[in-house]
């Protein structure tokens, strides 16, 4: 049920579209022997089972693999998702992340934005190599410089803040109460508002609505026209409440980011740099 897409592919980073259409499941078979890589997802969620360890990966959060580790991947929603996978050489990830990265951390709206940019840019080949490659090395830049900081969160409040937004993201339409996500989670609405603000920076709700809204991002570059029913679908009240949320969370409303996410890359390069 996945489908792969090469969009680049150079010495010096090997970029590919996946797209898994998996609906809710449990851990799957071990996989191994696969090259170091970073899971952005544009859309959707999974979780990344590394022995004993468990991360969530969706649009608000990047996770790195690295060799010779072999992993099992879970989905907690209805709709599978969208992932670029950047490949790189071995010489190149310690430049980037550090000789000890971490696995998992938080990717910041305007690189999300910035990465449905370039994956346009590069389905639509208006990219010559120097210049795609140059681009995939630059937004690795930008998102190594959260990855050098990621907080600190012991295996018992890991899973719960994952598990929150594993929650969240398998209704991401509706509006689930604090004690719904709590009680599903064996915690007390308290002890889960405390411990997701200290691990993601933002309270729940706001946490939610960025989800909500880098979803209808991922919708909108890949097609989506009616910003109505996207606006439902999504988990907003009407088309307004979605415009008011994606100006504050990406600084545009849906319509001017829907040219630019579809526009060529090197145009408006000025909006990519002030971000």
């Amino acid at each position: 049920m996945a489908t792969a897409r090469l969009l680049l592919d150079s010495p010096a980073v090997r970029v590919t579209d996946l797209r898994c259409g998996s609906p809710r499941s449990g851990p799957s078979a071990e996989r191994g022997a696969e090259p170091a890589h970073l899971a952005l997802l544009r859309r959707g969620a999974f979780t990344y089972h590394l022995g004993v360890r468990a991360f969530l990966g969706d649009a608000t959060t990047a996770l790195l693999h690295l060799e010779p580790a072999s992993y099992r991947v879970s989905h907690p929603g209805p709709d599978g998702d969208e992932v670029t996978v950047v490949e790189l050489p071995g010489e190149t990830l310690p430049e980037l992340f550090g000789r000890a990265p971490a696995v998992a951390w938080a990717v910041a709206p305007a690189a999300q934005l910035r990465h449905h940019r370039l994956i346009g840019a590069l389905t639509r080949g208006t990219l010559d190599a120097l210049a795609a490659e140059e681009a995939v090395l630059g937004l690795l830049a930008e998102l190594a410089r959260h990855a050098a900081f990621p907080p600190r969160l012991s295996r018992r409040d890991r899973r719960l803040v994952d598990g929150a937004r594993a929650r969240l993201h398998a209704d991401l339409g509706r509006n689930l109460a604090l004690t719904e996500v709590a009680a599903a989670l064996g915690a007390s609405p308290f002890r889960l508002m405390r411990t997701f603000r200290a691990a993601t920076g933002l309270s729940v709700r706001a946490w939610r609505r960025r989800a909500r809204v880098l979803e209808a991002l991922a919708r909108i570059a890949a097609g989506e026209d009616d910003l109505g029913a996207l606006a439902v679908r999504v988990g907003f009240a009407h088309h307004s409440h979605l415009t008011d949320s994606f100006r504050d969370v990406l600084g545009a409303p849906p319509s001017a980011l829907r040219r630019l996410v579809r526009a060529r890359l090197e145009q408006d390069r000025t909006f990519l740099e002030a971000r």
